[in-house]
């Protein structure tokens, strides 16, 4: 039974997963015809890697630039979609989601072959906490068993195998948030999606992924995120095709 909670609990995190926001975000670089631009990457050499409120009910409260929240809105699969700051959720395995801060990416990252899209990053708060979350998060570094709230970032991309060989790729190893925190992404992601099924990439595949990574600190503090991409391998000798590769992102 709680393997079956747990389950929910996963779909539940995915639910909330959005491939774009609206003209409330932050955006990031995009040329007019809204393809993804070339992230700022770097090679990260010699070192380890571092580290349900009704979605259909009108809601009057203000973002904190005093402007109306919209709703929230449901996609074409029924999942929900938050865009806007100050947007909620309530789930009753779960708790109360509230989108805190978002940015809107859409840039690339060569890890070559691996071509890789962030998408966007979001920085969620939940409260009213309840059991089965806290009993699914505490396998994933969560320590406190009675929080009153927890925060978590989530970074959703999309990667490409850009050639016909199989290649392994371990996707995104750590992130390190401006306030401190190095989040371990290996071992602490509690979202699962596609990407962590399998890290071997046969050919021309393309996959989607989506990363969840609790953090201590306030979610008003974080100012930008640093994303350490792991390097591709051949998959059959191992050889390191591209090294290790590191973005930062201002929110």
């Amino acid at each position: 039974m709680k393997k079956l909670v747990w389950i929910a609990i996963t779909a539940i995190m995915l639910l909330i997963i959005s491939a774009c926001g609206n003209a409330d975000s932050t955006s990031g670089t995009e040329d007019p015809k809204g393809e993804a631009a070339a992230s700022d990457q770097e090679e990260v050499s010699n070192q380890d890697a571092a580290e349900d409120e009704d979605a259909d009910e009108e809601t009057s409260e203000k973002s904190p630039e005093g402007e109306d929240i919209p709703k929230v809105e449901k996609d074409e699969n029924g999942n929900y979609i938050l865009t806007t700051v100050g947007q909620t959720i309530d789930e009753p395995d779960t708790g109360t989601i509230e989108l805190m801060k978002i940015k809107d990416v859409n840039e690339t990252v060569d890890i070559s072959p691996i071509k890789v899209t962030v998408k966007d990053i979001k920085l969620f708060q939940i409260t009213d906490v309840q059991e089965t979350m806290i009993d699914y998060l505490s396998m994933y570094g969560l320590e406190n068993t009675a929080p009153e709230k927890l925060n978590y970032i989530q970074i959703a991309y999309k990667s490409e195998n850009t050639e016909d060989k199989d290649i392994d790729w371990y996707g995104i190893q750590n992130v390190v948030i401006s306030n401190g925190e190095q989040l371990d992404a290996m071992m602490n992601d509690f979202i699962s999606d596609d990407h962590d099924m399998d890290t071997i990439y046969y050919g021309n595949v393309k996959k989607d992924g989506t990363v969840g990574l609790l953090y201590k600190g306030n979610p008003e503090e974080v100012e930008s995120v640093k994303i350490i991409f792991g390097e591709s391998m051949d998959a059959e000798s191992y050889e390191t095709l591209t090294e290790k590769q590191q973005v930062e992102y201002e929110l």
